[in-house]
């Protein structure tokens, strides 16, 4: 499955969300296939494997399958499956 949480204003005054995946297969083959550039990802060293999505982008994700999360479930999603913690607002 693949998750995006809410959109929340990030530093510079633009609006974003996160995307994730079950597995990380998963998550670049569904990023290819909305045509999300494979450089917008970030691993782990930002927190959790995920890419930054924009509001065209995030609707894109959605009506392509995506299950659309809290942030709070998120943050939870990505500690069960991923075992990392997440900077999600810093």
């Amino acid at each position: 499955m693949v998750y995006v949480d809410a959109l929340f204003i990030a530093k510079g005054g633009r609006e974003w969300c996160h995307m994730s995946a079950d597995t990380l297969e998963e998550l670049h083959a569904f990023a290819l296939g909305i045509d999300v550039p494979r450089c917008w990802y970030h691993g782990a060293r930002k927190g959790h494997p995920h890419y930054d999505l924009s509001p065209e982008r995030r609707k894109k994700a959605v009506a392509a399958g995506a299950k659309e999360v809290s942030a709070f479930e998120f943050v939870r999603l990505m500690r069960r499956l991923y075992g990392c913690d997440t900077n999600r607002f810093g």
